[in-house]
């Protein structure tokens, strides 16, 4: 990461979540503007708290299997330009405690997109989501 001066797009796989590279040397000045992070929210809190000293301008997280980690939660309502925001997951569940970390970025984000791969009807996630976020 000493060798990359400055990254702006960046996937975090799980398979790779043992991986500690937000203590490599050279992450903070490589990680400070990254815009665009993809992860899995079920990444260990230890990991985002790192990330959240170092990367605060995200504008475009994606978060796979949205579940709602303090881990995801924080990194959604520290960033101070947010743009957009994708949530993708099997079960709209965890999208309810997600969603409400918006309202500090309600004159930013632009796109919302969800994803939510389940047999539930769009009609009855979306009476559902709504009957539960109060912004």
């Amino acid at each position: 990461m000493s060798q990359v001066s400055s990254l702006k797009t960046l996937k975090h796989s799980k398979g790779f979540q043992s991986i500690p590279f937000t203590g490599f040397p050279g992450a903070k000045e490589c990680l400070t503007d990254l815009s665009t992070f993809g992860c899995h929210s079920y990444m260990c809190s230890n990991f985002f708290s790192r990330l959240f000293q170092t990367c605060q301008k995200i504008q475009r997280p994606i978060v796979f299997e949205s579940k709602a980690s303090d881990g995801v939660k924080g990194l959604i309502s520290l960033q101070r330009n947010l743009k957009q925001l994708e949530l993708i997951s099997h079960n709209y569940e965890g999208l309810i405690d997600i969603i409400p970390t918006l309202t500090k970025h309600q004159n930013t984000v632009k796109k919302l997109y969800i994803q939510v791969r389940s047999n539930w009807s769009l009609s009855e996630i979306y009476k559902n989501l709504l009957s539960r976020l109060v912004i």
